[in-house]
């Protein structure tokens, strides 16, 4: 594959480790890929400057926020003047196997219509099988409260649903799988496609952009795929707190109104209520 220039979209954490290490995979993932890589400062509680590895340091700019900022707003933040064919954004708690960017942008080149290309996602170590999806620990969501969430996902997310849960169905040993849409944490996004559907939804405060923006790419006949050889190591809800119950459950009342009518939208808000009073009386009544 010829060299390819791309931007990187990826903004800063609370963890200065976290970002350096997944910075230092980003330069080992893609060995055919001239990249500019856009780091945002969320306020973040340590020097980002100093988390940035030498060998990125060169290519690297820093875009600082005045005030704390959601994922699709930051990451539109670089996305909104993307000069490149294609951008990666990419969760700082991920970490890139080697050559997974160049085999994502193999596979999005051969695919003219794939405005969305992702990886296989390992959840927190290689050892495991893949995961399909995202999922809460049970520390931070105890098993009823999960319960409940799933089911709040079923309805307002029926495709959350199928990438989570439907079963690989492609043929042995092909390249790539049809997904409804590519997780945020490493999302191959297509400059074509984003002006034609739009960058994400900054309505949504953390959860439920990346759903949203693969159902309109979807709704225009662009693909989302999965590049089965990519493997990304994700560290599963470690941006997950009692803070973030309230963004979640917005989220999934904003999804389900923007696409579905009258009675789902009464049904998902109902149970987002119901939800939150449960994950309240959890915490001893604490706000969340």
């Amino acid at each position: 594959m010829a060299r390819t220039t791309l931007t990187v979209s990826i903004v800063s954490g609370a963890s200065a480790d976290a970002l350096s290490a997944c910075l230092r995979s980003l330069a080992a993932a893609g060995g055919a890929v001239e990249m500019a890589v856009r780091v945002v400062d969320n306020c973040a509680p340590f020097e980002v400057a100093g988390a940035i590895p030498a060998v990125l340091r060169s290519r690297t700019t820093i875009l600082r926020n005045p005030e704390r900022r959601g994922f699709g707003a930051n990451h539109n933040k670089v996305l909104r003047g993307l000069d490149t064919a294609f951008a990666l954004v990419l969760n700082d708690d991920v970490e890139l196997a080697g050559g997974a960017l160049d085999e994502m942008l193999r596979v999005a080149l051969a695919h003219p219509k794939a405005g969305m290309v992702g990886a296989t996602l390992y959840a927190c170590d290689w050892a495991g099988p893949p995961i399909r999806g995202g999922g809460l620990p049970d520390a931070v969501a105890p098993p009823p409260v999960k319960v409940c969430l799933y089911h709040l996902m079923r309805l307002a997310c029926p495709c959350w649903t199928e990438n989570t849960h439907r079963i690989d169905t492609s043929p042995p040993g092909a390249e790539t799988r049809e997904l409804s849409y590519v997780s945020g944490a490493c999302a191959l996004l297509r400059r074509e496609m984003l002006r034609d559907v739009g960058l994400y939804d900054e309505g949504f405060r953390m959860y439920f952009e990346d759903i949203d923006l693969g159902r309109r790419a979807r709704d225009k006949g662009w693909r989302c795929l999965q590049a089965k050889a990519a493997r990304v190591k994700h560290l599963e809800g470690s941006s997950f707190s009692a803070a973030t119950w309230p963004w979640l459950l917005a989220g999934a009342r904003r999804y389900a109104h923007k696409h579905h009518g009258p009675a789902t939208r009464l049904a998902t808000d109902a149970l987002a209520a119901a939800l939150g009073a449960v994950v309240r009386a959890k915490r001893g009544g604490a706000a969340c």
